[in-house]
């Protein structure tokens, strides 16, 4: 009994000295509410929230070094948007877009632009935007100060991560990215591969009713649809596009292979001549799709009608 008093005198003691102020080594400090608990380093991309499923990365040096600077800038000038994005656009070395793919009409999103804009990138309009309070000491944020009277598609709050990015959001995404500033990068967040010139990731989500009963066999297909991610890079003579399809399990990858191979089959001519060459193989869950598009055609798909 007496040892055991003992024991116990001394646990109290020890809780008593380690719930202090002041924390002995190897313990973790307290934080005032509202305080910043950690100064950790920021990615830009970890900024996107994962409930915009459909993740767009364009390599924009690699389109610059293509096309010209000049072409580039172009076409950033004839974008929609805000006048700072299309700036800032028509220097960056990457765009990375968050979108909602089953409402795009919408205009939610959240669009990344990397790059160096340690000079010359001017800081956003006084007259629509505040500086807001810090969450973390890598990023800056402005909120605008319209409030209500903005649109859903409308950037309502710009961030700058340090001399690396500047990053859009629309109106509803502004709380998921104040969440993700507070909490970390969400484990789910789409995360296209840095390569080629375009890349995606795709996390599907089942159909809306109206459009699963029109399309049943496209529903069916995408409910056991896991993630999507795909690039196209410029080879030689072609667009070589390339996609990985995981789904939940064997039997559903089966059945989205089955589907690819119908497209591939059945389809007519102009698309169906590229999709002809489609390469389609299964590795247990996961499909591998490959296809080589003809420079020549993504010319024209580009190309400007005549007139």
């Amino acid at each position: 009994m007496r040892l055991r008093a003992e024991l116990l005198a001394a646990l109290v003691a020890l809780l008593s000295t380690s719930c202090g102020d002041e924390v002995p080594r190897g313990g973790i400090p307290r934080v005032a509410a509202g305080a910043i608990a950690v100064d950790r380093r920021v990615e830009p991309t970890h900024l996107l929230p994962a409930d915009l499923d459909l993740v767009v990365r364009v390599d924009l040096a690699r389109l610059r070094a293509g096309l010209g600077p000049t072409s580039l800038e172009a076409v950033a000038a004839r974008l929609p948007g805000d006048a700072l994005l299309r700036q800032v656009l028509a220097r960056a070395d990457a765009v990375t877009i968050g979108l909602r793919a089953d409402d795009l009409e919408a205009g939610d999103r959240v669009v990344v632009v990397e790059g160096t804009l340690a000079d010359g990138v001017p800081s956003p309009d006084a007259t629509r935007f505040a500086p807001a309070s810090v969450v973390l000491p890598a990023v800056r944020v402005w909120d605008a100060t319209a409030g209500g009277a903005l649109g859903r598609e409308q950037v309502a709050r710009i961030m700058r991560v340090d001399d690396r990015a500047l990053v859009f959001v629309t109106a509803l995404e502004v709380d998921p990215t104040t969440r993700v500033l507070r909490d970390g990068p969400d484990p789910l967040r789409g995360q296209p591969f840095a390569e080629g010139l375009v890349s995606l990731d795709w996390r599907p989500r089942p159909l809306r009713t109206s459009l699963a009963q029109r399309y049943p066999s496209i529903a069916s297909v995408l409910r056991g649809i896991v993630r999507v991610r795909a690039t196209a890079a410029m080879g030689e003579a072609a667009v070589e596009l390339r996609a990985e399809i995981e789904a939940s399990d064997e039997a559903a990858a089966i059945k989205a292979g089955k589907f690819l191979e119908l497209l591939r089959d059945n389809a007519g001519d102009g698309a169906g001549a590229v999709l002809g060459t489609a390469s389609i193989e299964r590795a247990g869950a996961t499909l591998h799709l490959t296809v080589d598009v003809p420079a020549e055609v993504v010319l024209r798909a580009v190309a400007d009608p005549p007139g």
